[in-house]
């Protein structure tokens, strides 16, 4: 893992740690996404997320990133207070939700778009964060292991 990955891997961790305060989107009766904010966040960043994070029942964004200021700044200020648990996407390894921390990764993920938005849960084709995490160590302790026995 390089040193950019390692760093918001220790970013992300510490902001799981933090208390936050959630929404549901698009609404408490049928909840989608649960957006997470950072308790810390300005007023005006816990907007931002919030516009950021929203959608319609209908699965379509309620605000274009550019609505929001510009991309670079709205990324980075999502990515460093707010998550999304994407409630109708479970990790194939423990069934809890998975999380995103952008629109990218939804997009990525194939789950967030008007034609293929979806209700019922399923399961993901990838592990959450933290069961890819463990696995990671795994592999590193196998690995580790296996080159003190080479010597």
């Amino acid at each position: 893992m390089g040193n950019r990955q390692q760093q918001n891997a220790r970013k992300k961790k510490a902001r799981a740690q933090h208390a936050a305060r959630r929404f549901l989107f698009p609404s408490d009766d049928e909840p989608l996404p649960e957006v997470r904010i950072e308790d810390e966040a300005s007023a005006s960043v816990n907007e931002m997320c919030l516009k950021y994070w929203g959608l319609t029942k209908l699965g379509e964004r309620t605000y274009k990133v550019a609505d929001l200021g510009s991309s670079a700044q709205v990324s980075r200020t999502v990515k460093e207070t707010c998550s999304s648990i994407v409630l109708a996407l479970l990790c194939p390894q423990c069934d809890s939700p998975v999380t995103a921390w952008t629109r990218s990764d939804l997009a990525t993920w194939r789950n967030w778009h008007v034609e293929t938005f979806r209700r019922q849960q399923r399961v993901a084709e990838f592990p959450c964060e933290q069961c890819y995490e463990a696995a990671a160590r795994t592999r590193r302790r196998i690995e580790q292991g296996q080159a003190r026995r080479a010597l």
